[in-house]
């Protein structure tokens, strides 16, 4: 993991306790992108979940938020029933 990729992990850890991040570069470039599970997420819609994961990014990297591409937000519930049906 880069330093960018672990200080991006380890902000949304701290500012959503009990947040699961699973996060990668993607290949060609120096950009990440991942899937946060949250238990928080619940009752959000999909809309809300992006604001809210989006504005603490923004506020916190600035600039270098364009680094971080897509980002799925998951309850642990919904991870579990994409999983059982893969």
């Amino acid at each position: 993991m880069d330093d960018f990729q672990t200080s991006v992990v380890s902000f949304l850890k701290n500012e959503f306790p009990g947040l699961e991040p699973d996060f990668g570069p993607i290949s060609g470039s120096d950009r990440i992108s991942g899937v946060l599970t949250w238990a928080g997420f619940a009752g959000k819609d999909f809309t809300e979940r992006q604001k809210v994961v989006w504005d603490a990014l923004r506020n916190n990297f600035r600039e270098n938020s364009i680094r971080i591409s897509t980002i799925v937000t998951l309850t642990p519930e919904e991870l579990r029933d994409y999983s059982a049906s893969s």
